[in-house]
């Protein structure tokens, strides 16, 4: 299968600087098998699908969608970087801001909230691949406690934010195919560098999180996520929204055909190549 390079979201309309450029050209990384892992050997009751449970409200109650809450976890050397416990606190509920005007923006009724947020004990060793893996994987020694936390907290999201990786971020996707939820896979690390305008991972990883993966031409995975929910470029290169790939300055949109953007549509109508599947697809 061959291998696919995943964007980080560029916000607001504005040329890309040269560091951008190239943190928008390594992010994720992550091949199609990859960002959908195989089953976990054991689970956590947090990391149980509705059919796994017989609950169909989930462990956490009231999931009809409105609410996803995110438990975020950020690594000392994160916090050093970043002015300590309070700055980079204030960095990721910025970063959660940007994703939820992302919703708003296109539509989309749903609200994230960050559920709860601290350090964790995490030396950063290997690469973002690596961590995302050892944050995933319950009662394998590394990062045991962000499923402790989890189940406290009720989180539908696991985000880990390090001070700097290989790339801007990495996240599983949260939805098999056929839109079946995978819990399990709900889980993401970010780079504390490009959380942020004018590189905003965290609202792109978390995107991917939620089944969403990037345009048909860079990423046609098959194996997981929304078959419909792509990034989607302007055919003129003036944007492309959170989930888009290409050089064209990002906006903090989901794919929508129903919403303009500049008087463009951000997204392809139903009925039309690579149609959306839903409005907000």
């Amino acid at each position: 299968m061959r291998t696919h390079v995943c964007s980080i979201i560029i916000i607001f309309v504005c040329a890309l600087t040269s560091e951008a450029s190239a943190q928008h050209a390594h992010s994720c990384g992550l091949t199609c098998d990859q960002r959908v892992p195989p089953p976990l050997g054991s689970t956590r009751p947090l990391d149980r699908s509705p059919s796994m449970t017989g609950d169909l409200r989930g462990v956490g109650g009231l999931e009809d969608g409105s609410v996803v809450d995110l438990l975020v976890l950020y690594t000392p050397a994160a916090a050093s970087v970043n002015g300590g416990h309070a700055g980079i606190e204030s960095l990721i509920l910025a970063g959660r801001d940007e994703l939820n005007t992302a919703a708003a923006n296109s539509l989309v009724g749903t609200t994230f909230r960050v559920a709860h947020m601290q350090e964790i004990a995490h030396n950063q060793s290997g690469g973002m691949g690596t961590q995302l893996a050892q944050l995933r994987v319950p009662d394998d020694g590394v990062l045991d406690e962000a499923h402790d936390l989890r189940d406290q907290h009720k989180a539908d999201i696991v985000l880990l934010v390090v001070s700097a990786g290989d790339v801007c971020g990495i996240a599983n996707i949260g939805v098999g195919p056929g839109n079946t939820p995978t819990p399990e896979n709900a889980f993401g690390v970010v780079a504390a560098t490009c959380m942020t305008a004018p590189v905003s991972a965290f609202a792109h990883e978390v995107g991917h999180v939620m089944g969403l993966l990037h345009g048909y031409e860079e990423n046609p995975c098959t194996n997981g996520g929304s078959r419909f929910a792509k990034g989607f470029q302007a055919p003129d290169e003036s944007f492309m929204t959170v989930m888009g790939v290409g050089a064209a300055p990002r906006e903090l949109y989901f794919s929508n055909p129903a919403v303009d953007v500049g008087g463009q549509p951000a997204g392809v109508a139903v009925g039309e190549y690579h149609a959306a599947a839903t409005p907000a697809g």
